[in-house]
């Protein structure tokens, strides 16, 4: 069930599918890093698992985690594996089970039909982003500080609008969720352009030496 995928100490059910992805893309780099491996047992043990957790991703009807492990796996099958056969089986596997998450209509399918009829695909980030690049105005070289998301009020962001010259319209907000749902945006708001410049020079030096040092073994 949905609830038994719940890692509660980090709250809500997306941040746990975070988690189940990172475990998911970790496991299935695992299985093909085996390539000279001669266990069985090992290997079939990483399939189930890796199954598993990209099923996991689909019942706790994340749309995003879905879609972001879909991709993680296909880049990890690619960037991992010479292995044609391997390719093929491990892109037809992925296929097959969102082929059967659409066919059986399962929770995640239905989210994204609700919200496409809503006309709400966003599920209200694009308020909550909203509040968050306006928040980011307040105090914008080093930010509110950490976790002060949730003192943001609808009448700071009418004044900072207005004082623009541009018309305020409380249905493009939504405070009640407290926190930005984007890192970058969270970065800018809790620690301003400073901080968000650190994050990224941290992320890019990161991918810089994760491109440096990659090898196709």
């Amino acid at each position: 069930a949905k609830t038994d995928l719940q890692i509660h100490s980090v709250g809500h059910v997306n941040h746990s599918a975070i988690y189940l992805t990172m475990i998911f893309g970790a496991s299935l780099g695992w299985l093909l890093s085996l390539a000279q491996d001669t266990r069985a047992l090992k290997r079939v043990a990483l399939i189930t698992l890796s199954t598993a957790l990209f099923i996991s991703l689909i019942i706790g009807e994340s749309r995003g985690a879905v879609g972001i492990g879909f991709v993680l796996g296909l880049l990890i099958i690619f960037m991992l594996s010479k292995n044609k056969l391997t390719r093929s089986i491990g892109v037809a596997s992925s296929a097959l089970v969102l082929i059967a998450a659409v066919t059986l209509n399962v929770g995640v399918i239905q989210k994204q039909k609700t919200m496409e009829q809503s006309h709400n695909v966003l599920s209200n980030r694009d308020k909550v982003w909203n509040v968050s690049l306006e928040a980011a105005r307040f105090s914008p070289a080093l930010g509110l500080g950490m976790s002060n998301w949730h003192f943001i009020t609808l009448d700071q962001l009418k004044a900072s609008v207005e004082k623009r010259g541009k018309t305020f319209n409380p249905d493009n907000y939504q405070l009640q969720w407290g926190h930005s749902h984007n890192l970058y945006l969270t970065a800018l708001v809790d620690r301003g352009i400073v901080g968000l410049g650190v994050t990224l020079v941290f992320m890019f030096a990161w991918l810089r030496h994760l491109l440096k040092t990659f090898r196709l073994t």
